[in-house]
C-alpha cells in the first residue's frame, strides 16, 4: 500500500518578527508589513506551483528550476533560481545571468 506524503504546513509567526505596541516606531511597522508581504508571497508561490506546475521551468543541463517573480516589474524584473533539491541559489536577470549574492535561504520549492 502506498502512503500519501505528509501534508506540508506553512508557518509564519508575525508576532516574533516585530514588537508592536505603545513604543513601536515606524521601522517596526515597516518590518511587520514586509513580513506580512513575504508570508503572502510564499503562500501565493506555493499555490502557483500546485495549480500551475508548468510555470516553473527546469533546465535539463544545469538541473536548476526557474520561475518569474511576478512581484517585480520593469527594471526590477527577474527570475528566481533553485537547485535540484529545491533550494534557492539566487536571482537571474531576464538574460539568464544568475546573481548568487541574492541567495535567500528561506526560499524553497517542493519538487
Amino acid at each position: 500500500m502506498t502512503q500519501r506524503p505528509a501534508k506540508r504546513e506553512i508557518e509564519f509567526d508575525l508576532l516574533s518578527v516585530a514588537p508592536l505596541g505603545e513604543e513601536a516606531v515606524a521601522k517596526d511597522y515597516k518590518q511587520a508589513i514586509l513580513a506580512v508581504a513575504h508570508a503572502v508571497e510564499l503562500l501565493l508561490k506555493e499555490r502557483l506551483q500546485r495549480e500551475h506546475p508548468a510555470l516553473i521551468w527546469r533546465n535539463v543541463e544545469t538541473r536548476r528550476y526557474w520561475y518569474v517573480d511576478h512581484l517585480h516589474y520593469g527594471q526590477a524584473s527577474h527570475l528566481e533560481v533553485f537547485d535540484a533539491r529545491g533550494l534557492h541559489v539566487g536571482e537571474s536577470n531576464l538574460e539568464g545571468t544568475v546573481d548568487a549574492s541574492k541567495l535567500d535561504r528561506e526560499k524553497t520549492i517542493d519538487l
